[in-house]
């Protein structure tokens, strides 16, 4: 029994036809070997409580149910949760916040138990890969609508990571540590990202804390397939079997196009990563800047800046443009 507490938001706009997803994702917690387990549902209704109830006393720890009514838009109350996390920031370890039909198995929070905190030194977030199985066999990629580029994995530690091209997955867990930033974030109050609606901008956490690219990381085996615990599920499994949507087409065996790039550590990556920013941006930027100062700064001065620059630099500069 691993000593942590946890506290799970769990947003349920009431549909009886959605209780069968709500209940096997609560069933699920009773296979979570931690000390203290405290899940809120939070929803739109007062009838929640009428229905569920008599489920919810069979189960072997603490479920409340938070009802908010009149909501300026029913999507909202997918961002009810802050306010009761925003109180109660030094009483947990972990923090979860899932929609009603995603299930995090247990081996899936044991890694990210196990690794997170190693992840988060570096700046990044380990989360998970959304997975639909409708058929018992196969995993598809419910966020992506065909293969990725291969990409660069690394290590932390001795576990390989790599930045996945579309990071959504509906869900977040954090640490205290990781509370205690999220909520000093513009993505506490409002996502900080373009992508997305008001749901999914909820359920992003703070892993576009830099707006422009995200924090988000993903365990990989050294040969390129995934470990288990990388995988959480989307119990409707409504993506991969609509013929009339892309999503969730490709198998997480399929899910890399090309031969993946190998790097020894994070520092590697983030080495290789700043090379290839120089070879393809700086060269970019270079030929605009060197256009303008050509256009622009008269011939007298370029001579004088002749006498200061490097001579790589005054070679390149002294093409006058005509």
């Amino acid at each position: 029994m691993i000593q942590t507490k946890l506290l799970v938001h769990i947003a349920f706009h009431y549909n009886p036809d959605r209780e069968q997803y709500l209940f096997k994702v609560l069933e699920n917690f009773k296979n979570y070997e931690i000390s203290d387990i405290h899940v809120i549902i939070d929803t739109n209704t007062e009838e929640t409580k009428e229905k569920l109830q008599d489920f919810l006393d069979t189960l072997p720890f603490t479920v409340d149910i938070h009802t908010h009514l009149n909501l300026d838009h029913p999507f909202n109350l997918t961002w009810t949760h802050r306010e009761h996390m925003l109180k109660h920031v030094e009483d947990y370890d972990v923090f979860m916040y899932i929609e009603d039909d995603i299930l995090i198995p247990w081996i899936a929070f044991k890694g990210w138990l196990a690794e997170n905190e190693a992840v988060y030194k570096t700046g990044k977030i380990r989360g998970f890969l959304r997975v639909e199985n409708p058929n018992g066999d196969k995993l598809y990629a419910a966020d992506y609508r065909q293969p990725m580029p291969a990409p660069v994995i690394w290590t932390i530690g001795s576990q390989y990571y790599f930045s996945p091209l579309r990071p959504y997955h509906a869900c977040w867990v954090y640490s205290r540590i990781q509370m205690q930033e999220f909520i000093k974030t513009q993505a506490w109050i409002d996502g900080n990202t373009g992508a997305g609606g008001i749901r999914e901008k909820a359920a992003s956490g703070m892993m576009w804390v830099y707006k422009f690219y995200h924090r988000l990381v993903l365990p990989i085996n050294s040969d390129g397939t995934f470990p288990e615990e990388v995988f959480i599920y989307h119990l409707p499994n409504n993506y991969s079997t609509d013929p009339n949507t892309s999503f969730a087409k490709t198998s997480t065996e399929e899910l890399f196009q090309g031969k993946i790039k190998y790097k020894n550590s994070f520092d590697g990556f983030m080495t290789y990563y700043h090379q290839l920013i120089q070879e393809k941006y700086l060269k970019i930027i270079k030929s605009y800047f060197i256009k303008m100062y050509q256009l622009v700064v008269p011939k007298k001065v370029r001579e004088y800046f002749k006498q200061l620059l490097p001579e790589s630099l005054v070679t390149k500069l002294s093409v006058v443009r005509r």
